[in-house]
């Protein structure tokens, strides 16, 4: 909205504009761009119909209206105001009146009142002065315009003309605040809101109080931050505002985005989508679309940002005499391109926002372009020509420089600089040292080259030191972050960081092994928010403590490795490099796989798609693929019986391991000569499973908001016979079906029970495919609460003391993979919270068999045996009925924590003794 939309009507009587002369009318007035009938509703006697229109037109457009009339008055000359006063002053009141009933806003009919019964002279006065202080402000703050600026506000105050002293105030803060004098910046605010409180200009008071809590979350004050935003956004909901409500829930989600509570910030987003869809006013719909494009691009889920991108194009904007900025969509355009590797195509579509830029484009806005132009240049391997960017970009003296000398320092070290590169490193410690808030994931972007430059300079000392410092911000970056997926995805970012210290350790296979351990358990931090940073750069044995931290991570798997007997892979892909480490009661073996990592991805993919029972595409012989898979995956194995353990990364946990080949001749898959499971390691829990009765939750069929957003669920027809099957086994199981099935009675029981068994639907959010979810029951009369769990839910809860969980459901097991981050499954959620070990399943499976395959499960360990060999005894079996190839045997699995690997390979179950 432009300045001019806040400034203060000076009217007359409305019968004024009945004695405009024929030669200048309102067509004169208003500007060419607002239609004839506008004209004629505003111009005309029938309040009624002028009251409608302004309803339908919605409060953002209203008033939009309202400030271009009184941008439209004339103060060339004495003369032509008053033949411009005398047309708009009627329409202008009227707008007013049509505001004031529709929206609740007095303000501009107060306005209107207060400036009616003026005489001629002193409205143009009155008028003249607001329109001054307004061009004042939106101009460079020089000591001359303050002064101007505080000199018309004392006029103002001598005229007792409060909505004029209201404006001045403002301006003046703002003069002031760019000026950098804070203080009276300050008192300026704080006078402009108690002011604005008086007037009731509510809207204003929005505005202000959500600025005013930006600049409190700026400076550390949360608290102070959370009054003034919680106040707005009270007042823009009761008000219904378009452009404020929206607004202030960007806001909350910058800040949570900031403290790492991704999930929330992410819903507060989506609502900001579907508050501007129900307040009206396409600006900021576009706005909020944006907004939440601008977050899936950060996680770099492309498609998602694509279709918000390709939705808020047309988004058609109503305002009169505006047009929405094509910059920011051809930008985000230009991101997508770059991001899903169309160098050239993202280049030019830059090159096109660039060319538009003017001189009054803001500074940042150049910046933040070039920043972006610059980085995705960087990730598609062109440092040179981003540095071009970047040094441009370092001109401006704007918040982005941060970022700017990070990216310096990437493309610098791409070239292999190493003095420019520790240069740009120095730049960016510097200023990042600086922010209140400091950037935890551009920190370990900084600790990742810091490793790369010693260990180029062969500086061994300086590369563990920076090892160490790296590893405590890692683990405090990790337990500030949210425990939900959007948090398991920032996660996922930090791999530059891994990428560094698996090079550190590449010449030690147990330290490798270790740190990839390591990797894996410390996402369990997420959400903790208990680990305290310590300077590391004093620790007398940098290298030392590091060491230990790894080797630690990997006798906790090798210790029990060796009691069992088993054989545990462990896989890393480290850039475009798959690593595996193969850890034997001989000892550990590393090795990097003869494949690229993109080519085994495609590979990995097609095989899935063949694998599933159901799949609609084929794309040549399954057998071919998992030959070529087994020759890249498995190593030399030893005899028959023994359990393969397996710990996967990313993209390779959607592929079961169980039907790798391993006969030289014919197919005899993984699982017919040895036990599979996946191990997930992590520091094991000392708490003794609960001896509460199993639990039984029959996920209902679709229903309230469940239905909306997954109207595709089919009907399942034998959940009800598994979960009789499974209750006649296990003696005292307590059911939860129906409209008990809700999500607070499946999170509150399942903590007490030493088994959870799971029947039903997992869904996917068609939207959001990385946000899994059990559908439940709807609690009350709001039929959208408790609608599903998902994995901030499950990691919520404390499930150390569950033995076994059961996912029987469609792909509870099928981690998310995005082209730049991953995931976890529901399962992996499930063992990250406690739970000692989780059957879930890869792919989507067939009712009636999935039942009677888990009965046989269920049965085979309530005879004694372990869950790990309960499952694959089930399994083969289904094997002999269906044959090998038929696959639907392979559609579930099992995940095991690290804690409980000798009780869950070798030992019997304890709800089986």
């Amino acid at each position: 909205m432009r300045p001019f939309t806040f400034a203060i009507a000076v009217v007359l009587a409305a019968a004024c504009a009945l004695q405009c002369s024929n030669s200048y009318d309102l067509a004169d007035a208003l500007p060419s761009c607002v239609p004839k009938e506008v004209q004629e509703i505003i111009a005309g006697d029938d309040q009624a119909r002028l009251r409608a229109y302004v309803r339908q037109l919605g409060m953002m457009q209203a008033v939009g209206l309202y400030g271009i009339m009184d941008e439209s008055y004339d103060f060339s000359s004495p003369e032509n105001y008053d033949r411009s006063e005398s047309v708009l002053t009627g329409p202008h009141g009227r707008v007013a009146g049509a505001i004031a009933t529709e929206f609740r806003l007095f303000y501009y009919l107060d306005t209107y009142n207060a400036i009616a019964s003026r005489p001629q002279e002193e409205r143009r006065y009155l008028r003249s002065l607001m329109r001054e202080c307004v061009e004042l402000g939106a101009g460079d703050a020089t000591p001359q315009a303050i002064a101007k600026v505080a000199q018309n506000l004392k006029h103002f105050e001598e005229q007792g003309f409060p909505y004029g002293a209201e404006i001045a105030t403002r301006c003046l803060g703002g003069m002031n605040a760019n000026a950098g004098n804070e203080e009276i910046f300050l008192i300026c605010a704080r006078r402009s809101l108690a002011m604005q409180r008086r007037l009731g200009h509510t809207r204003l008071l929005v505005q202000q109080l959500g600025e005013k809590g930006a600049m409190y979350a700026a400076q550390g004050h949360i608290d102070s931050m959370h009054a003034c935003w919680d106040e707005a956004l009270q007042l823009a909901n009761e008000y219904r505002m378009p452009d404020q409500a929206p607004r202030l829930l960007n806001f909350y989600a910058r800040f949570y985005r900031r403290q790492g509570q991704t999930a929330l910030a992410h819903d507060m987003l989506r609502a900001s989508v579907s508050l501007a869809d129900e307040y009206g006013g396409a600006t900021h719909r576009q706005r909020s679309i944006i907004e939440l494009a601008d977050f899936y691009k950060e996680f770099e889920h492309w498609d998602l940002a694509k279709r918000l991108v390709d939705r808020a194009e047309v988004v058609v904007a109503p305002d009169f005499c505006s047009t929405v900025n094509p910059d920011r969509l051809l930008t985000l355009r230009a991101d997508i391109l770059m991001g899903t590797g169309r160098v050239e195509d993202a280049n030019r579509t830059y090159e096109q926002v660039w060319k538009s830029f003017s001189g009054a484009t803001p500074l940042g806005g150049k910046a933040l372009l070039l920043q972006g132009w610059a980085k995705g240049l960087v990730d598609n391997g062109e440092p040179k020509r981003a540095l071009e960017l970047i040094d441009q970009g370092l001109q401006y003296k704007t918040s982005a420089r941060i970022s700017l000398w990070l990216l310096r320092a990437r493309a610098s070290y791409d070239l292999r600089n190493l003095a420019e590169c520790e240069e740009a490193l120095n730049q960016f410690a510097s200023l990042a040292g600086q922010e209140v808030i400091s950037p935890l994931a551009d920190w370990l972007v900084h600790d990742s080259l810091r490793i790369d430059v010693s260990m180029a300079k062969s500086d061994a000392t300086h590369a563990w030191q920076h090892a160490a410092i790296a590893l405590e911000r890692l683990m405090v970056y990790l337990s500030r972050t949210d425990a939900s997926v959007d948090g398991y995805l920032m996660a996922a970012r930090t791999g530059r960081i891994r990428s560094s210290l698996h090079r550190l350790v590449a010449d030690d296979p147990i330290l490798g092994y270790g740190a990839a351990l390591f990797w894996v358990e410390s996402h369990r931090l997420l959400g903790t928010r208990n680990a305290v940073a310590t300077d590391t750069s004093r620790k007398p044995d940098p290298r030392g403590w590091v060491e230990q931290a790894f080797r630690t991570a990997a006798d906790r798997s090798r210790t029990p490795l060796a009691r069992a007997g088993a054989t545990h892979l462990v896989f890393a892909i480290v850039g475009n490099d798959v690593l595996r480490w193969t850890a034997t009661t001989d000892g550990v073996a590393q090795e990097v796989l003869p494949v690229d990592a993109a080519a085994l991805r495609l590979l990995i993919s097609r095989a899935c798609e063949e694998l599933s029972p159901y799949a609609q595409v084929r794309h040549g012989s399954s057998r071919d693929k998992i030959d070529r898979l087994s020759q890249l995956l498995l190593p030399e194995l030893a005899s028959a019986r023994t359990c393969i353990l397996v710990t996967p990364d990313a993209w390779l946990g959607a592929f079961p391991f169980e039907v790798l080949n391993v006969s030289r001749a014919g197919y005899t898959p993984l699982l017919a000569t040895h036990d599979v499971a996946y191990l997930r390691p992590g520091v094991a829990s000392k708490a003794a499973p609960v001896v509460g009765p199993p639990l039984v939750f029959v996920s209902p069929e679709g229903q309230g908001d469940s239905t909306h957003r997954f109207p595709f669920q089919p009907v399942l027809q034998a959940p009800a016979d598994e979960a009789a099957a499974v209750r006649s086994v296990l003696p005292g199981a307590r059911l939860l079906s129906g409209e008990r099935a809700t999500s607070q009675s499946l999170l509150s029981s399942w903590k007490n029970s030493n088994l959870v068994y799971v029947i039903g639907h997992i869904v996917r959010d068609p939207e959001a495919p990385y946000m899994m979810m059990i559908p439940a029951a709807s609690a009350g009369e709001d039929r959208s609460k408790d609608a599903y769990v998902e994995v901030a839910d499950i990691r919520s809860t404390d499930l150390s003391r569950c033995e076994l969980v059961v996912l029987s459901g469609c792909s509870s097991g099928l981690p998310y993979t995005g082209q730049g981050a991953s995931a976890p499954s529901l399962a992996q959620a499930c063992i990250d919270a406690g739970a000692r070990s989780v059957v879930h399943t890869f792919w989507d499976i067939e009712d009636r068999q999935a039942s009677e395959l888990m009965t046989a499960f269920i049965n085979k360990r309530s005879e004694g045996m372990s869950s790990v060999r309960a499952l694959a005894e089930a399994r083969r079996a289904r094997m002999q009925l269906d044959g090998a190839s038929n696959f639907h045997w392979a559609s579930y699995g099992i995940l095991i924590d690290s804690g409980e690997l000798v009780q869950a390979v070798n030992g019997v179950s304890a709800t089986g003794r």
